[in-house]
């Protein structure tokens, strides 16, 4: 038996790029999980996996992706709640600590919480 868990999927903007790739690598392992992104990286992860499904004409598809707000919008905010209330297993995270956030407080609330 399987074990289904809540990824969280999070990237700032200058980083967006290499998490769509790994996705692009990793999207049959994601296939079998509840995803959680914040509003714009939710948008891009599930194009991708959605392409690489018809690429391969495969019948599967994504057992649920929950797109919380944008970061700066309280997305970081909903995703340290949801951390902290133990609905989220795995914490995927691209971040570029050198590049200054304007939601930095909320971005601290999920690294905090994270233990990244």
């Amino acid at each position: 038996m399987k074990i289904i868990k809540n990824v969280a999927l999070v990237a700032h903007d200058n980083r967006k790029k290499d998490l769509v790739e790994w996705v692009e690598w990793n999207y049959q392992t994601l296939l079998e999980h509840n995803l959680i992104c914040t509003g714009t990286t939710g948008l891009m992860i599930e194009k991708v996996i959605k392409q690489q499904l018809k690429k391969e004409n495969s019948e599967k598809g994504l057992k649920s992706i929950i797109k919380v707000k944008s970061g700066p919008l309280g997305g970081d905010l909903q995703l340290g709640a949801m951390i902290t209330e133990g609905k989220i297993d795995i914490l995927i995270f691209f971040w570029d600590p050198m590049q200054p956030h304007p939601h930095d407080v909320g971005k601290g609330i999920v690294e905090n919480n994270s233990g990244i």
